[in-house]
């Protein structure tokens, strides 16, 4: 495991769209137009989000130790 940070948000992605509003479900099953690209872990992805997922959670900040009961 390697902690480093993200490079900045991609023009028209599901991050830029979202912007800095936490952690956020979006429905997007009556969408006809959405972003064009989606980060996945350090790789930002062209897809056209809308035709791909039915539902995105962006979740601004994991640790592998927030999935961990006390």
């Amino acid at each position: 495991m390697t902690a480093r940070p993200l490079d900045p948000v991609g023009e028209g992605s599901v991050e830029q769209t979202v912007g800095e509003s936490g952690p956020v479900l979006l429905d997007l099953r009556s969408a006809t137009t959405g972003p064009a690209s989606i980060r996945h872990v350090t790789t930002t992805v062209p897809v056209g989000v809308v035709e791909a997922f039915d539902v995105v959670v962006c979740l601004p900040e994991m640790s592998p130790s927030s999935f961990v009961l006390g």
